[in-house]
């Protein structure tokens, strides 16, 4: 199976996500916002991972206002998708990697993984913040969620969402093929 993940390849937790799944036989691709290093590209060169992405070192602040430039990395998005035709994307982090997948999937199935900020502080910000989530998870075909509160917090915005909430996710060891099973495109 080919999954396209959709996260700062930077992150630990990216790290062991995308391991667990080479390990597991998948084709592996990342698409991240923020820029490549020899450490990082070494990393990924092992497990014979792609690292796409838009390599600006502006995109890894975290300011409301720089979501705004989520949008010019939806064509180079979009192009990766072209080229890699994914069987599925896992977006991490609602808010930021989430709103990209919603901007760019097609018609591919896509799983939005919750870590936690993205789904219990944003949407307190503001009304904008809050629709921003909802519309984001709404598009998704599925949640996965690695505890029961946050499980919880994504069932105010989603009650019809198939949750995925189990011991593998936690171990980062999900098996997307079971998964793909489960969704409707």
């Amino acid at each position: 199976m080919k999954i396209l993940l959709l996260a700062d390849h930077k992150s630990p937790h990216t790290k062991k996500w995308v391991r667990s799944f080479a390990e597991q036989g998948e084709t592996v691709e990342v698409f991240s916002l923020r820029k490549s290093t020899d450490e990082t590209d070494g990393y990924y060169d092992q497990l014979n991972v792609k690292v796409g992405g838009a390599n600006d070192s502006e995109m890894a602040s975290r300011s409301d206002l720089n979501k705004l430039n989520y949008l010019k990395n939806v064509r180079k998005l979009r192009k990766q998708i072209e080229n890699f035709q994914p069987d599925i994307i896992n977006a991490h982090y609602a808010t930021s990697y989430g709103l990209l997948g919603v901007l760019s999937k097609g018609s591919f199935p896509y799983v939005i993984s919750v870590w936690g900020s993205d789904i219990m502080d944003f949407p307190g910000r503001s009304f904008l913040h809050k629709y921003l989530l909802r519309f984001v998870l709404k598009r998704a075909n599925a949640i996965s969620c690695t505890s029961q509160e946050l499980r919880k917090h994504a069932l105010e915005f989603r009650k019809d969402m198939f949750m995925l909430f189990r011991l593998e996710l936690i171990q980062r060891n999900l098996n997307l093929r079971k998964l793909k099973s489960h969704l409707e495109v």
